[in-house]
C-alpha cells in the first residue's frame, strides 16, 4: 500500500468494469466534416498525438439494468479511468453510431431517424473554413477552424465528475457558463448522480459539494495547495495545480458517494494525495451556527458564545444552540483571533480580494453589522478581505491547517488574555487525571477481589445487576493477565479455538468451572489495541441474545498481554458447518433458515435497537459463533464503527472488511453505512444457501463470482441448482424450497451495487418471515473485485492494488 509523506490514506483509482468495444483508432488524432467517424463493431477512436487519451464509446449497465453506450474520453493505458462523457443522461441503445460535423456542430447520430442522440449547441455560422475537431493531449476534445487556434467549443467547457490539469472551475463570463461536476448515478452508471462539486464563491477557494441541491460538505481548496485561483474579464476561475504527462496521471473525482478525491499514477503504483470528507467535522453545519467542531471531533461555542436554546433539527429531533453571552453594540472596537479555522460559509460574505489586513479590519470596526473578519491569503503579510454580517455557519478547527478568524466580540466577553485557548490545556489536564483514576480503579478492582475471593482471584462471574454501573460507566470488567492465563494453561496450542489477523482465541476455565475464550493480541499487531478498544467501548455496553457478551479485558504495557474475555460458545463458527467437505457437521436446511434470522435480529439490534448505531464492517461466516442450542452468536467488533447523530454515513481512512465480503462504495470510496452490513450479510446468506465461499470463485481470476453465478441462475429460474448438496440430499420439502428461493432472492437484493437498492435488515426479516408477500425483482449484483493478495483474502485493511482493474 502506498502512501505520501503526509501520510494520507490510499484510496485506489476510481476504475469502471465496462465492455469497450475499441481497439484500433483512425489515422490521426482529429476528424473533419468531409470524413465523420463511425463507431460500431469496426471498433475505431479516436487518440491524442502523443497516445495519452483516447475517445471512443463505452458500455455500461444503468441503475434501471439496461445496457447504454456511451461516447466518452479515457486513459489510453487505463481504458477503464473515464474521465469525460457527451451523452451521460441520453445513453445509445446500441453500439453503432456516427460522431460528425455539420453546421459548426458536433453531433452524434445513432443512425435512426430520431433527432441526434448529443450535439454541441453552437449557433450556426456562415463560413467557408473548414472545421477540424480533434483530441488533444491534455484530455481535451476541441472543435475550431483548421486554420486558427482558439476554439469554437471544447469538452473542458463541460465537465462530468473528473477535473483535469488545465480544466476550470467557476464562473466564465463570456460564456455565462458555471463550470461544476457532478458525480455518476453509481460506480458503474456514468449518468447524472445527485452530487455536484461547484466553488461556493468565486474569490476564494472555497468547494461546496450538494447532494440534490442541499449542502453537504464544504471544503477549503486553499489548504491543499491543489488549486490555483484566477480572476480576468472573461472569468473568475479554479484548475488543478498539477501536470500530467505519459509517466504520470493525476485526477480529481468526486465519487457517486459524494467525495472528492485525488488520485495519481506514477510507473503503475498509485497513491492518494487528497481526499475529502475525512470525518464528521466535514459535514456541512455539524455543530450549528456560531459552534465549531473540533480536532477531538466534538462541538463546542466560539469565543464569546454559550450553550442556550434549542432549534428544530428535523421532523423529530432538536439541538442546542450557541448564543451570545453578551449582546454585540456598534461601538465594539474588539476582535479575538482564533487560529487554525475552516472559514465560515462564504456564501453571503463580503469579499474584497485587494484588500489587506489592516483595511479589512477597518471595514469591519465601521460596518456595524458585521460579525467576523479574515484573509483568504495568509501569505506576503496577508491580502484578500472577507467579512460576515451574521451568524457564523460551517466551522471547524484543525491542528495545523487553517486561517485565522477574527471574531467580534463585547469587551467583557474577551477577558485578560485574549488569544489563550485554556480549553485544550484543561480538557488535557482532566483526560490525563481520568486516565490515570482509571488505571487505579481497575487495579483496586484487582487487588479487592483477590482478598475476598481468594478461591477465583481477580474473576468475575458475567456482569449481574450488582456489576451494571461498572460495565456502565466504563465498558468492562478489569481482569488479571496471570489468573487468565492459568484459566488457559498458559495459552496452550491445544487451547486454540481460532487465530485472526490481530491474534489468537483461546478456551479457558475458571477456578470456580465456568467456561471463557480468550482473544490474545499479537505482539506485533498494529490494529491490535484499536481492535481491543473498539470492542471494550462498543460491545460491553450492548447485550442481545445474537451477539457475542464481552465478560472482561486486560489492558498492560505489553502488547501480547492485551486481553478480551468473551463467553464460551461450544460450537465452533458457522464456516465450519456450511463449509464442511468432509461430511463430519451437517446443517439441514431447517437450522440454517434459524441461524439466518438470529443473524438478522441481531443486526437489526446493532443497526437501530442499540444506545450507538453499529456498523460491524466485518460479517463473514468466521465471525458469527454458535452455542450449544446452535443459536448464532454475532463476534469480532475490532473493526466496528458508529455512526452519532442524524449522520447516515462514515467515511473509513481505508478500506476495512474481508475480501468478497466488503460493499462496493466501502471498497471503493472508503464510505460505510448500515447498508454496508446489509451487502456483507447478503454474501453470507447466499454462501449459507450454496454451501461455497465467494472468494473460491473470484481467485480464479476469471470475473465471476458466487453471486454472479447464484444470480444467472436465479434469472434462468434454476435456483435449486446452486443449493448445498448437502440439503439436496435431504429430501427437501415444497415448504423449504420455497424458503430458499426467498432466501436467495433476498440474497440478491442484499448485494445490489448501490446501497440505497439494499433492504434494511427490519425489512429483511420482513421478508424472511413472509410478513411481506411481494419481493422485488433483484438487478445483477455488484461486481466483485480481486486485488492479486496472497494466501487467505482476509484483512482489516486494503492491500496492494494489483493489475486487475475493479469498480468505479
Amino acid at each position: 500500500m502506498m502512501t505520501d509523506n503526509n501520510s494520507y490514506t490510499f484510496f485506489p483509482l476510481f476504475l469502471l468494469v465496462v465492455s469497450f468495444v475499441l481497439s484500433k483508432s483512425i489515422n490521426g488524432f482529429s476528424l473533419t466534416a468531409r470524413e465523420p467517424v463511425k463507431l460500431s463493431e469496426d471498433k475505431r477512436s479516436i487518440i491524442s498525438p502523443d497516445e495519452i487519451f483516447e475517445l471512443g464509446l463505452f458500455k455500461a449497465t444503468r441503475l434501471s439494468g439496461i445496457d447504454g453506450w456511451y461516447l466518452g474520453i479515457w486513459y489510453k493505458r487505463l481504458p477503464a479511468t473515464v474521465v469525460w462523457i457527451a451523452n451521460r443522461d441520453h445513453p445509445l441503445s446500441n453500439s453503432t453510431a456516427t460522431l460528425k460535423i455539420s453546421n459548426t456542430n458536433l453531433f452524434l447520430d445513432d443512425e435512426q431517424s430520431g433527432p441526434p442522440v448529443w450535439k454541441t449547441n453552437l449557433i450556426n455560422h456562415i463560413n467557408e473554413e473548414p472545421l477540424v475537431a480533434e483530441l488533444l493531449d491534455n484530455g481535451n476534445f476541441v472543435l475550431r477552424y483548421s486554420n486558427r487556434k482558439s476554439f469554437l467549443w471544447q469538452s473542458f467547457d463541460y465537465p462530468t465528475d473528473t477535473l483535469l490539469p488545465g480544466m476550470k472551475l467557476g464562473w466564465d463570463r463570456t460564456k455565462n457558463l458555471n463550470k461544476t461536476l457532478t458525480s455518476w448515478a453509481s460506480l458503474y452508471d456514468p449518468s447524472s448522480g445527485n452530487y455536484d462539486f461547484e466553488i461556493e464563491n468565486w474569490k476564494v477557494s472555497h468547494g461546496l459539494i450538494t447532494n440534490t441541491g442541499q449542502p453537504e460538505f464544504r471544503t477549503d481548496l486553499s489548504y491543499s495547495n491543489l488549486v490555483n485561483i484566477a480572476e480576468t474579464e472573461e472569468e473568475i476561475s479554479h484548475s488543478l495545480n498539477i501536470t500530467t504527462n505519459v509517466s504520470s496521471i493525476s485526477i480529481l473525482q468526486l465519487t457517486s458517494a459524494g467525495a472528492l478525491r485525488l488520485t495519481e499514477l506514477i510507473g503503475g503504483e498509485k497513491r492518494t494525495l487528497f481526499y475529502f470528507p475525512n470525518d464528521r467535522c466535514d459535514y456541512y453545519n455539524s455543530c450549528g451556527e456560531n459552534s465549531y467542531c473540533n480536532t477531538s471531533n466534538n462541538c463546542e461555542c466560539m469565543a464569546g458564545f454559550q450553550w442556550g436554546g434549542q432549534y428544530a433539527w428535523g421532523l423529530t429531533k432538536s439541538r442546542q444552540i450557541c448564543v451570545r453571552k453578551s449582546q454585540l453594540s456598534c461601538h465594539e472596537k474588539e476582535f479575538k483571533k482564533i487560529r487554525n479555522m475552516k472559514l465560515p460559509d462564504t456564501e453571503y460574505a463580503i469579499v474584497d480580494i485587494k484588500v489587506g489586513l489592516e483595511e479589512c479590519e477597518k471595514r469591519c470596526l465601521k460596518n456595524c453589522n458585521c460579525t467576523a473578519f479574515a484573509i483568504t491569503d495568509m501569505g506576503n503579510g496577508g491580502s484578500g478581505c472577507v467579512m460576515w454580517t451574521g451568524d457564523l455557519i460551517d466551522l471547524r478547527s484543525y491542528m495545523t491547517e487553517g486561517q485565522d478568524l477574527y471574531v467580534k466580540l463585547p469587551a467583557d466577553d474577551l477577558g485578560g488574555k485574549r488569544n489563550i485557548n485554556i480549553k485544550p490545556i484543561i480538557g488535557s489536564i482532566i483526560g490525563g487525571l481520568g486516565l490515570l483514576g482509571l488505571v487505579i480503579l481497575c487495579y483496586w478492582l484487582v487487588i479487592t477481589r483477590n482478598r475476598s475471593k481468594s478461591n477465583s482471584p481477580s474473576i468475575t462471574e458475567p456482569p449481574s445487576s450488582d456489576s451494571s454501573k461498572v460495565f456502565e460507566d466504563w465498558g468492562s470488567i478489569c481482569m488479571d493477565y496471570d489468573v487468565i492465563a492459568t484459566a488457559t494453561e498458559n495459552f496452550s496450542d491445544s487451547n486454540t479455538l481460532g487465530k485472526g489477523g490481530h491474534g489468537t482465541v483461546y478456551k479457558g476455565q475458571l477456578p470456580d468451572g465456568h467456561k471463557i475464550a480468550v482473544k490474545k493480541m499479537t505482539a506485533d499487531s498494529k490494529g491490535g489495541l484499536t481492535g481491543l478498544g473498539n470492542e471494550i467501548n462498543l460491545i460491553a455496553k450492548v447485550q442481545h441474545s445474537n451477539l457475542i457478551r464481552l465478560l472482561g479485558s486486560c489492558s498492560t504495557s505489553r502488547p501480547d498481554h492485551n486481553l478480551l474475555v468473551y463467553e464460551y460458545v461450544e460450537n465452533s463458527s458457522l464456516d465450519t458447518y456450511i463449509f464442511d467437505t468432509t461430511g463430519q457437521y451437517v446443517l439441514n436446511w431447517e437450522k440454517r433458515f434459524e441461524i439466518i434470522k438470529g443473524i438478522v435480529r441481531g443486526l437489526i439490534y446493532l443497526h437501530q435497537d442499540s444506545r450507538f448505531r453499529i456498523i460491524h464492517l466485518d460479517l463473514k461466516p468466521n465471525n458469527i459463533l454458535l452455542d450449544k442450542k446452535m443459536i448464532p452468536k454475532i463476534s469480532d467488533f475490532g473493526l466496528a464503527q458508529t455512526l452519532e447523530g442524524n449522520a447516515t454515513i462514515g467515511f473509513a481512512r481505508t478500506a476495512v472488511g474481508t475480501f468478497g465480503y466488503i460493499a462496493p462504495e466501502l471498497r471503493n470510496d472508503n464510505v460505510y453505512s448500515v447498508k454496508s452490513d446489509v451487502y456483507s450479510f447478503g454474501v453470507m446468506l447466499l454462501e449459507i444457501v450454496s454451501g461455497k465461499k465467494n472468494m473460491e470463485f473470484i481467485k480464479n481470476f476469471d470475473g465471476t463470482s458466487l453471486l454472479r453465478i447464484i444470480w444467472d441462475s436465479w434469472s434462468k429460474g434454476e435456483v435449486l441448482e446452486i443449493v448445498d448438496p448437502v440439503l439436496k440430499d435431504s429430501s427437501l420439502s415444497s415448504l423449504q424450497e420455497e424458503e430458499i428461493r426467498r432466501c436467495v432472492q433476498i440474497g440478491l437484493l442484499c448485494v445490489h451495487e448501490s446501497p440505497e437498492d439494499r433492504p434494511t435488515m427490519t425489512l429483511v426479516l420482513s421478508l424472511l418471515g413472509k410478513e411481506v408477500d411481494f419481493i422485488d425483482r433483484p438487478k445483477p449484483p455488484a461486481e466483485t473485485e480481486w486485488t492479486g493478495i496472497k494466501g487467505e483474502a482476509s484483512t482489516s485493511t486494503a492491500p496492494p492494488i494489483g493489475s486487475t482493474m475493479g469498480a468505479r
